[in-house]
Parts: C-alpha cells; sequence; structure tokens
C-alpha cells in the first residue's frame, strides 16, 4: 500500500546555520506522526534541526498551516531561521509577504531582496505562566535556577518566543560545556514543556555571541527565536 510521503520532494535549507528541511502536505490529508519526523531524520542526508511541514490554511486570511518538529518528533511552536526558508520556497509561487499559521499564533514574513526574509514572530511573552515555569516567579528577568545544576549559573532569563528559553549570560561562552549543561537545564523541573536553553556572551553593545542547546533537537549553531 502506498503511503502518503512516498515521492513526496523535501526540500533541504541551511537557515543562518540551522538545517531546515520543508515537506510541502498542502496537497495532502497526511499529518506526520512523531516516528515519521524521527525516520526522514535517519534518512541518508535529511538529518535536520527543524522539520517545517506545511498544510492547507485553515482560515483564508493564511497563505498556509505550518507544523513545526524537532529532530526526536516532538512538536515546537516556532521556529524564525525555519519560517525564513519556508518564506523563500513560498517566494518561488510570486508570494512576497505571507501569513502562516502555527501553534504560536500567525507569524508575518516578507520578503525584500532575492534571498533577503524577515519574520516578524510577534512580543516576547515575559510572564511565568505564559513561558511557562513551574512556579511562580515575580521578574523572570532574573530567575534561581533551583534546584541548581552542577556547573550552571545560578540565575537565567526566562522568555517565550512560542517556545519556552532560558538565557544564561555569561562571561565566556566558548568554556560553556554546552552537551553536559543544555540536556539537564532542559529538562529542569522549572519547565513543564522543557526549554531551549541559551548561553549568551555580550561582546559588545551590538554583538553577542549565542551558543544554543534546542529542546528536542540538542546543541545547534543557530536559533532564531533564542537570537
Amino acid at each position: 500500500m502506498a503511503h502518503p510521503l512516498d515521492h513526496l520532494p523535501i526540500l533541504r535549507m541551511n537557515g543562518a546555520g540551522n538545517e531546515i528541511l520543508i515537506l510541502d502536505l498542502r496537497g495532502s490529508d497526511h499529518e506526520l506522526a512523531p516516528q515519521e519526523a524521527r525516520a526522514i531524520a535517519n534518512a541518508p542526508g535529511l538529518r535536520f534541526d527543524q522539520l517545517m511541514a506545511l498544510h492547507r490554511p485553515r482560515r483564508p486570511s493564511d497563505d498556509a498551516y505550518m507544523r513545526i518538529y524537532n529532530i526526536d518528533g516532538s512538536l515546537s511552536a516556532a521556529c524564525g531561521n525555519g519560517t525564513r526558508c519556508v518564506a523563500y520556497a513560498l517566494a518561488r509561487e510570486g508570494k512576497d509577504a505571507l501569513r502562516l499559521e502555527t501553534e504560536a499564533g500567525v507569524i508575518e514574513t516578507r520578503r525584500h531582496a532575492d534571498t533577503v526574509f524577515t519574520v516578524d514572530m510577534g512580543r516576547p511573552r515575559l510572564g511565568w505562566r505564559e513561558i511557562p515555569l513551574a512556579r511562580a516567579v515575580e521578574d523572570t528577568r532574573e530567575v534561581s535556577l533551583d534546584p541548581p545544576v552542577a556547573g550552571a549559573p545560578a540565575r537565567f532569563c526566562a522568555v517565550s518566543m512560542g517556545n519556552p528559553h532560558a538565557v544564561f549570560f555569561v562571561d565566556d561562552a566558548m568554556l560553556v560545556d554546552l552537551e553536559t549543561l543544555g540536556p539537564r537545564i532542559e529538562r529542569h523541573p522549572l519547565f513543564p514543556e522543557r526549554a531551549n536553553v541559551s548561553f549568551a556572551q555580550m561582546l559588545s553593545r551590538d554583538d553577542i555571541l549565542l551558543r544554543v542547546w534546542e529542546r528536542g533537537t540538542g546543541a545547534t549553531k543557530a536559533c532564531g527565536s533564542a537570537a
């Protein structure tokens, strides 16, 4: 029996370092199962940071409904770099401005030049329930990592851009043991939906060195929502 994904093309792109796959399912009613996303990631040459699955829009005002998969098959509500890749892909259909519905709400993109696209990810969500955190926090700009994680800074900034982020400002991001601390903080009890973990070093008022561990994927070369 033929599978809905048989012979369906996949567009492979790079968004500022993020490895992105785009799967156009607008002509199908099929919805990827987590195991299918994992199988795609394990196929030769198709490993990804995020897989952007496009579906028919659910409202006439939108151009597509978009589901975003991490490499472990879990869903992410937002991916800035992946959304810009989608904007490029759909620009080939003559669409320079898009409205894409996601689990985080409607995201708008705009084309400025042949390969230059911007995405409006909306306002950051700073309330502890919106992020979400497991307990009430008066000021999410300075949250205690409790219980502590050995080797991690004691405090971080919490924010959601459609997906939860824990941002640690450090003196030297390159000295951080990302492979050890990333997964421990991702699954810390403070984060009921897990979290993207960033270690940010201020190089100047205009430059930040950022190292990111993304929930459901691991260490990545870039993360638009973290930036």
